[in-house]
């Protein structure tokens, strides 16, 4: 099965309204706003690589890519387009 950027999309919502105090969409700036910290974001990279299968090299990783749970899907989705 291939991960898509709504496969990824509704992961990372699900793992953030587990422990956000607000109500979030796909573009709720969760850097900006400090719903995801800097211990927050490795925890949803680590949870995101066990469960699709992917290697996240943080030297990619950039806070204006993951600023908000579309800018990570779409992340995710150009980066691992051919994961499984």
């Amino acid at each position: 099965m291939k991960n898509t950027k709504e496969t990824y999309l509704q992961f990372i919502l699900n793992e953030l309204r587990q422990t956000s105090p607000i109500a979030l969409t796909e573009n709720t700036s969760v850097l900006k706003s400090g719903i995801l910290d800097s211990i927050g974001l490795v925890e949803l990279l680590v949870n995101l690589q066990k469960q699709f299968g992917i290697q996240i090299d943080l030297a990619d990783v950039k806070r204006d890519s993951f600023d908000t749970p579309e800018l990570m899907a779409e992340f995710l989705s150009h980066h691992f387009a051919e994961s499984r």
